[in-house]
């Protein structure tokens, strides 16, 4: 592949194929996703290197000059069928520029009992991804 670098506001953007800053999750979907032919390859804008101090959405938005509205956040949660069930992980997209209403949209969408977020290393030990750069891209089905 040729070499490949492009910016989304300030934020320069690599190639994606074989870099080190994808989780390997996202990276493993991706390539399946491509070689199946489910994404293009040339629709995959690219990864960029984020300082940890600025992945929350609300800093990384402004001080890259990028709309909040056009971003996303992954929330990973905890949820329970019932009451007592053990607790199961989910993942909610949630707009850059919304809040995560977990006991009213998130709990009637996903018909549980019972839903609270994940503990950060819960959520990172079930994605394989780091707080502040989980994807949805690579999460397990079920």
């Amino acid at each position: 592949m040729a070499d490949f670098t492009t910016a989304i506001g300030d934020v320069e953007l690599n190639d994606w194929h074989g870099s080190k800053l994808l989780a390997q999750p996202v990276l493993d979907a991706l390539t399946r996703f491509t070689l199946e032919g489910i994404i293009n390859p040339a629709q995959i804008l690219g990864v960029s290197e984020n300082l940890d101090e600025e992945s929350d959405t609300d800093i990384f938005c402004p001080r890259h000059g990028l709309d909040l509205a056009q971003a996303g956040n992954v929330v990973i949660v905890h949820t329970h069928k019932t009451r007592k069930a053990p607790p199961q992980f989910a993942a909610a997209l949630v707009n850059g520029d919304a809040r995560v209403n977990l006991n009213g949209l998130v709990k009637h969408t996903l018909q549980v009992s019972k839903v609270s977020f994940a503990p950060v290393a819960d959520a990172t030990a079930a994605t394989g991804m780091e707080s502040g750069g989980m994807s949805p891209i690579g999460l397990s089905p079920a």
